[in-house]
């Protein structure tokens, strides 16, 4: 340890506040205002002891020896600098590291998250290609087990996870069927609803209400007679047409039950007649006129 002494240059002296060198002419240091030699008035001259550890640079350049209070080449005095302290700086042992057992925690967790949803994809992608079977598939219930095993693998962890998936073709309640086409007019569609079917229709007038009305019930009667309709417990039918608008509505609608398939089907009640046996007939009033 050693006291910094005054410059000894005549026409300059030193700040030992500040390390400024100032003009012999002024009074008080002219970087910190601190007085000549260091001493405001009416007090004693302030020392300032330094601990040097290694060699200095001087501002010219040169080398100096740790002990050396000026420098070897230029004898300015060693100017003493405040450390560059950054007060937001932390050391690297005072920065906050994750803790081991926490990390093991969140690597699981991400690991089981990826694996759930693996999962959940494949059994979405299941379901999607189960419902876009044959709408033909009735009186059917399968049941499989499929065993799925992902292992994910992250540093020294391994999460492996299994589940069982269940899927099931469910018995089909409505099934479209197809019969080609109908006696008279255009089918657009029928449907089996258990031991019901269900048809839809497209008719064009012909020279009267009535034969307009009849070619229904005909084409009634040829299913029952030559397609095997007969083995349904009802038959639900009803036809559109185009109106002269442009727009196309419903003009007829019926039921035949259980007991008037067996007639038609004995012969006991024949096309023209069969708009006296059906149920819930619906006729366009213009069909009436």
């Amino acid at each position: 340890m050693e006291n910094l002494q005054r410059h000894n240059n005549k026409d300059q002296w030193y700040c030992i506040k500040c390390g400024t060198n100032n003009p012999k002419s002024v009074e008080k240091c002219l970087e910190c205002g601190a007085a000549k030699n260091g001493t405001k008035k009416n007090t004693k001259p302030i020392k300032i002891k330094v601990n040097y550890s290694s060699n200095w640079v001087c501002d010219c350049g040169a080398s100096n020896s740790a002990a050396s209070s000026y420098c070897q080449s230029c004898q300015e005095p060693r100017v003493i600098r405040p450390t560059n302290t950054n007060f937001n700086a932390h050391p690297a042992s005072t920065v906050n590291s994750i803790n081991p057992e926490t990390a093991k925690k969140v690597i699981i967790a991400a690991s089981v998250f990826f694996t759930v949803s693996i999962i959940i994809i494949m059994i979405i992608s299941d379901n999607s290609s189960s419902k876009a079977s044959s709408p033909d598939t009735e009186n059917t219930v399968t049941t499989t087990h499929t065993e799925y095993t992902v292992t994910t693998t992250h540093t020294e962890y391994t999460v492996t996870t299994t589940t069982n998936k269940k899927t099931s073709t469910e018995k089909k309640t409505q099934s479209s069927v197809s019969v080609g086409s109908l006696k008279f007019g255009d089918l657009i569609s029928e449907y089996e609803n258990g031991s019901t079917i269900i048809i839809k229709a497209k008719i064009t007038p012909k020279w009267n209400n009535k034969t307009t009305i009849d070619q229904n019930y005909h084409n009634v009667e040829d299913l029952i007679l030559n397609k095997g309709y007969d083995k349904y417990d009802e038959i639900q039918y009803w036809a559109v047409a185009d109106m002269t608008n442009g727009s196309e509505n419903k003009v007829i609608s019926f039921t035949v039950s259980k007991s008037l398939i067996k007639k038609i089907k004995d012969g006991s009640v024949v096309a023209i007649s069969m708009g006296d046996y059906v149920d819930d007939l619906y006729i366009h009033p213009s069909l009436k006129e």
